[in-house]
């Protein structure tokens, strides 16, 4: 099997780099990563039986044991990529046990912060928009051919970046999800602060999971959902006790409390003064 072939000729030496390989190939797995680049055409992706149509530009990395396979599209007749296949221990002699790229991020790029990824970037699907991996990969191709002294080491540089900013791009989606993500529960409570709110009935009605989402918020925010709440519905209080003759009571309705004693305790403890003297004390104050 080529998979054997392959394998074989890594054990000497721990990279190998095809270019512009057809690619149409039944499915199969092996113990060895996979780095693909789209250099032409498009064809379907079959990875851990998912499907994605691939097309030039796209790149991606196979994970050690993972099965994937190319399907032809009718009327595709070019379809090829560029393969690096390599070791673990190309990157670093102590991962040469490593058993998939989860443990080269826990043990390797965890230096670059990069231990709390959403997901893995050989889950993923990349696109090379501005050319960059293709120029890298090129000179990788190069030194490859060429086999000049210290090709390999020149070559474990570049591939190293090419992973590195994998996991940067990958880190950076998840930092912008878990952004979105506490940016629609603070749209939420702007939008029902009145009604009586749980951090649980939230995560339900959106599908989270609470003891993510409460560690996720606190994280963003600096404070507890209910921290939040309090601070957000004691400025709406503030604002109506200076602007308004509503009564107390009827501001505390206004602000999510049925019971005004409640929420009496609530702003005192928050602002350390009654609603009463807080209002009095605003008296001479001009609000735009």
């Amino acid at each position: 099997m080529k998979t054997l072939y392959f394998r074989e000729r890594l054990q000497n030496v721990p990279i190998m780099v095809k270019p512009d390989q057809s690619a149409t190939v039944s499915a199969h797995k092996h113990d060895f990563f996979e780095f693909v680049y789209v250099s032409s055409g498009r064809a379907e992706h079959i990875f851990e039986n998912k499907s994605v149509i691939v097309s030039k530009g796209d790149y991606f990395l196979i994970n050690l044991g993972s099965t994937h396979e190319y399907r032809k599209l009718d009327g595709e007749e070019n379809f090829s990529v560029i393969n690096l296949l390599f070791l673990p221990r190309l990157i670093d002699e102590a991962l040469k046990d490593a058993a998939n790229f989860q443990e080269i991020v826990d043990h390797y790029l965890v230096r670059y912060g990069y231990d709390r990824l959403g997901e893995l970037p050989t889950q993923k699907i990349f696109h090379d928009d501005t050319g960059a991996v293709e120029n890298l990969l090129s000179v990788i191709v190069s030194e490859y051919e060429k086999k000049e002294t210290g090709y390999v080491d020149i070559i474990r540089h570049l591939l190293l970046t090419l992973i590195i900013q994998l996991v940067r791009r990958e880190s950076t989606e998840t930092v912008q999800r878990t952004d979105a993500t506490v940016k629609r529960i603070k749209q939420y409570v702007a939008e029902h602060y009145m009604q009586p709110l749980r951090l649980s009935d939230i995560c339900r009605r959106m599908n989270f999971s609470l003891p993510y989402i409460s560690s996720l918020f606190r994280e963003k925010t600096g404070m507890t959902f209910r921290e939040y709440l309090l601070k957000l519905r004691m400025e709406k209080a503030c604002f109506l006790l200076r602007s308004s003759d509503m009564t107390v009571q009827n501001i505390a309705a206004s602000v999510g409390y049925n019971d005004p004693a409640f929420f009496y305790k609530s702003f005192r403890r928050f602002m350390r003064n009654t609603p009463e003297g807080y209002r009095s004390s605003m008296k001479n104050h001009v609000y735009a």
